[in-house]
């Protein structure tokens, strides 16, 4: 098992707190700080979708391949 960590950001690089960002697959999820920051502890290495959600944004989804200390950066879309 590994360890995911990043930031969620907006379009100008903002970070974006209280966002939940998701492992469906792996039923696993984190919260973003005041900083965006966040940690998913205990992800199987592969490719995963990785969802970010946040009341204020678009919905996020990619294919992510994770490996051992993955950093990846959720840039958000404001909703319209």
């Amino acid at each position: 098992m590994v360890a995911v960590e990043g930031y969620v950001v907006d379009n100008n690089g903002n970070p974006v707190e209280n966002a939940t960002v998701t492992i469906p697959t792996q039923g696993l999820f984190a919260l973003s700080d005041d900083n965006g920051y966040f940690v998913m502890n205990g992800v199987s290495p592969g490719i995963h979708t990785v969802y970010a959600i946040q009341r204020f944004y678009e919905k996020f989804g990619a294919d992510v391949n994770i490996s051992e200390d993955t950093v990846i950066t959720i840039t958000l879309d404001k909703q319209v």
